[in-house]
């Protein structure tokens, strides 16, 4: 059984290019918004490696987010298996004041920070965001189980917990299957460890 965790393309709303913009706590919310209705910039193509390494899967998942469904389509994975909110990035809080304004990447530093420490303020707690992950982990082994391979065309951070889950339940893999765009990480279980269907 393969599972392979793979990050979409790069988004055409670059997110890390507006972080020294300055705004307000209140102001996270459209931003998050529009980041998460973004397709992919075509100018910035998956490698010859991800793309191969995608089609010999014989499933295919991705997040119901823009960003994830069109890297499946670039990547030439026409038949979607599956597209759920359970493969989305973690929905971090913020606070709902006008002031004061920081760049937007010091604002995501403090609230993930807070985040880690159980705040959840107009957004996801960690607690339930790791109950989450759990749940995809599951759906993906159970799909590896009906399919053989299957891949998980997601987001840098739940691609990350994901990974822990199946290496903490026997799987072998990286550590971290990558945080750039279209990065991927090959997760096998070993044959003495399969269980029959």
């Amino acid at each position: 059984m393969k599972i392979v965790l793979m990050r979409h393309g790069k988004p055409n709303f670059d997110l890390p290019s507006h972080r020294r913009k300055k705004v307000a706590p209140a102001d996270l919310n459209q931003i998050k918004q529009r980041y998460d209705q973004s397709l992919i910039n075509p100018n910035h193509p998956a490698s010859h490696e991800a793309i191969i390494t995608a089609r010999r899967c014989n499933a295919v998942l991705c997040s119901d987010l823009p960003r994830s469904l069109t890297s499946a389509k670039a990547l030439g994975l026409s038949a979607i298996a599956d597209f759920n909110t359970l493969f989305r990035e973690p929905d971090l809080p913020h606070g709902d004041r006008r002031w004061p304004h920081l760049s937007i990447y010091n604002w995501l530093i403090y609230y993930r920070f807070l985040w880690f420490f159980g705040y959840r303020h107009n957004g996801e707690s960690i607690k339930l965001f790791k109950r989450r992950t759990r749940k995809a982990s599951e759906l993906l082994i159970q799909t590896a189980r009906d399919h053989g391979s299957v891949i998980l065309v997601g987001h840098g951070w739940i691609n990350h917990y994901i990974a822990r889950n199946l290496l903490a339940a026997g799987w072998q893999g990286p550590k971290s299957p990558g945080r750039q765009y279209w990065q991927f990480g090959v997760y096998t279980m070993p044959q003495t460890h399969q269980q029959p269907p």
